[in-house]
């Protein structure tokens, strides 16, 4: 049984790419239309106001360090002068509960250093995913703002892509069967004007759910698209073979016509 439609092509993924932190971009590492790969440098904001938040958390962790060596040296001397009965209990007291201040003082600037350490990293701007860059919407010398409602730019992973279609509810089970089965349905893509054939790929995904509205379920197919040749949007006709029928008879598809009853032809 074949099955040929009109589909769509979707990107596997797409990312949005923005700012966590205010800054002014200091290096435009990308340019429209480049293809780029997981992790790579895109945009490098100005970082002086965060170094220098750091300098100053970093200083405020030293000084309290300093005092819990102070401290904790103070409570090993006052633990053995209390044993010999030259010091007080309460002044030992007092001074280990300086000591427990001054560890959780310390406590607290570690974890604001570490959080100082994210704010620095979110001023290099690096590529989520793999893929192609859309227009970018920053350049060096620009204020990039976290809260900016369009995004520094977007990514489109173009390998692999998805092509998305319907097919009748009667195709149902002959579709899932096809996807489940030891080798998936082959889909052929081909270009919606001059029918020349673009690539192939594979059936790999049946709706849960039927449109109310047509009657039909959404098919989704996987193309590698390793040679670049499908493009996101992209609107293309689909071919696949979702069921065989052994000793059906065949007609030409200009013989059947439909009426309230079903499909019939006239037999001469």
């Amino acid at each position: 049984m074949n099955v040929s439609a009109v589909g769509w092509v979707e990107a596997s993924a797409t990312a949005a790419v923005r700012t966590r932190v205010d800054g002014y971009v200091l290096k435009q590492a990308i340019t429209d239309g480049q293809m780029v790969k997981q992790g790579e440098l895109l945009f490098q904001l100005d970082d002086a106001a965060i170094q220098a938040t750091i300098a100053q958390h970093r200083a405020a962790h030293d000084r309290d360090q300093a005092t819990v060596n102070q401290l904790t040296a103070d409570v090993t001397r006052l633990t053995a002068l209390a044993e010999n009965n030259i010091a007080t209990r309460t002044q030992l007291d007092q001074t280990r509960t300086n000591l427990a201040v001054a560890q959780a003082n310390l406590q607290a600037d570690k974890a604001i250093l570490q959080a100082d350490q994210i704010q620095l990293g979110y001023t290099t701007i690096t590529a989520p995913i793999a893929g192609r860059v859309g227009v970018v919407n920053m350049t060096v010398g620009a204020l990039a703002r976290a809260n900016d409602q369009n995004p520094l730019l977007t990514s489109t992973r173009m390998a692999s892509l998805r092509i998305t279609f319907y097919v009748p509810h009667r195709q149902l089970e002959a579709s899932r069967a096809a996807m489940s089965g030891p080798r998936p349905a082959v889909v052929q893509a081909y270009d919606a004007e001059t029918g020349a054939r673009l690539s192939q790929g594979s059936l790999a995904f049946v709706d849960s759910v039927l449109d109310t509205t047509t009657g039909a379920v959404m098919v989704k197919a996987e193309f590698a698209n390793a040679d670049g040749t499908l493009w996101p949007g992209q609107y293309l006709r689909v071919e696949t073979q979702v069921g065989t029928y052994s000793g059906a008879t065949v007609v030409p598809q200009a013989a059947v016509q439909i009426n309230a009853a079903g499909a019939f032809v006239y037999l001469v």
